[in-house]
C-alpha cells in the first residue's frame, strides 16, 4: 500500500487518466474512471479528482474527461465501501 512508502496524502487525478490519445485519435475512457478511482483507493490514495459536468459533451473544456453526477455518487459510495474495508484489514 502507499501508505506503507508515503508519509503524506496521495491523491490520483483519474479524470486525467481516464483520457488517452491512441495513434493521434482522441479516444473517450469515461467509463474508466470507475475502476481507476476504486483501483486507486485500494491502493492506498487518500483521495480523488474527478471533473464532473451535468453534461460532459457540452463542457466548453475537457468533456472527454468529465463523468456525470450520477457516475460520480456511484464512484464516492463504492470508495467508502473499500475504505471500511481496507480499514477493517488493517
Amino acid at each position: 500500500m502507499i501508505q506503507e512508502i508515503q508519509r503524506y496524502g496521495l491523491s490520483a487525478d483519474v479524470s486525467k487518466g481516464a483520457f488517452r490519445t491512441v495513434i493521434g485519435l482522441v479516444r473517450d475512457e469515461r467509463k474508466m474512471i470507475f475502476n481507476m478511482s476504486c483501483a486507486a483507493i485500494d491502493a492506498g490514495a487518500s483521495g480523488l479528482m474527478i471533473e464532473v459536468h451535468h453534461n460532459p459533451k457540452e463542457a466548453l473544456v475537457d468533456g472527454s474527461q468529465m463523468t456525470m453526477p450520477e457516475e460520480l455518487r456511484k464512484v464516492i459510495a463504492t470508495c467508502k465501501i473499500i475504505c471500511k474495508t481496507i480499514i477493517r484489514k488493517s
